[in-house]
């Protein structure tokens, strides 16, 4: 009997502290009680805990990693991503919840995006950024410290703006901006994060009153575009297409132009029954947006917006 007893009190180790947990998450990579974006499993394994997710429309690999806590926020080992279309997001590894070793970045088309090398969560010398196509448009320098200056470059062009952080992302000193001739168009002055002066320029070189910033948006009040929805989104898709009962929040990208319009319209969901596809027919219909303003000057800018359908019944 006391052998039995032995070995029961052996095995109690395992059958208690084994935990694993199979969970939905949402765009945002949060729990969700609605139609989830990703399905999560998070094991404890080794001391650890192992967390792997996959796109749930597409049916492929999202996420793999090792961290240190159940909720998977301290990350310990390495941590790997993928886009939906199975090509390489990120990969790189933690140490104790700090970056350590080399972390690489790509665009979702699989050329490389970013690249640089940290030391207990900091980043360490030289750091390099690429665009879709292969062009160097970032390059940093850091101490390890979380000290560092960035330069970034118009595609195929002349340098945007150099600039100085510190604590890692924080914007500090003095900032100066260019337009595509070289001309200043702003110098902007930072202490501890926080602008402290904005001075503008126009491509002549003449300093300029308006230092206007705004973010492109829809229509000329905020119940805009809940206007322009209610009037010609087709909220009835997904029911049609039987797609199951639940709330689904697609998210849509894409560039406003100059002159407003809209272009590289991209889901980042894949929830399918129609529903990207609707909200991308949608905004192929919409009329110009107002475009952004930085430093008093229309810019081109990326914008996503989020569109939600509910399915109550069929």
């Amino acid at each position: 009997m006391r052998q039995k007893h032995l070995l029961l009190l052996a095995l109690l180790p395992l059958s208690l502290f084994a935990q694993k947990k199979e969970e939905g998450f949402d765009i945002h990579f949060k729990p969700t009680k609605d139609i989830p974006r990703y399905y999560v499993v998070t094991e404890q394994k080794n001391g650890k805990w192992h967390r792997e997710a996959w796109y749930i429309p597409e049916k492929s690999f999202a996420m793999e990693g090792w961290f240190l806590d159940e909720n998977c926020r301290v990350g310990d080992s390495s941590v790997t991503w993928f886009f939906p279309n199975k090509k390489l997001k990120s990969s790189g590894s933690y140490k104790k919840g700090r970056k350590e070793g080399i972390w690489l970045e790509y665009h979702n088309n699989g050329m490389m995006s970013d690249s640089g090398y940290y030391e207990n969560g900091h980043q360490l010398g030289v750091g390099l950024g690429w665009s879709k196509e292969g062009y160097m448009v970032d390059s940093t320098v850091f101490d390890g410290l979380g000290n560092g200056v960035l330069v970034h470059w118009y595609e195929k062009g002349p340098v945007y703006f150099v600039g100085y952080k510190v604590n890692d992302t924080t914007s500090a000193r003095k900032w100066t901006y260019y337009h595509r001739n070289g001309q200043k168009m702003a110098i902007v002055e930072y202490n501890n994060g926080i602008r402290t002066s904005v001075n503008c320029f126009s491509e002549t070189g003449q300093p300029l009153e308006n230092c206007e910033e705004k973010e492109s948006f829809f229509g000329g009040d905020e119940y805009a575009w809940r206007k322009f929805l209610e009037k010609n989104l087709d909220a009835g898709v997904p029911v049609r297409n039987r797609a199951p009962v639940g709330k689904y929040t697609v998210v849509v990208q894409f560039i406003v132009d100059r002159q407003g319009h809209l272009s590289d319209i991209t889901p980042l969901t894949n929830f399918g029954f129609g529903m990207e596809g609707e909200v991308i027919r949608l905004l192929k219909k919409s009329p110009p947006w107002s475009p952004a303003i930085q430093f008093g000057k229309i810019v081109d800018s990326y914008k996503k917006q989020p569109v939600t359908f509910v399915v109550a019944s069929r």
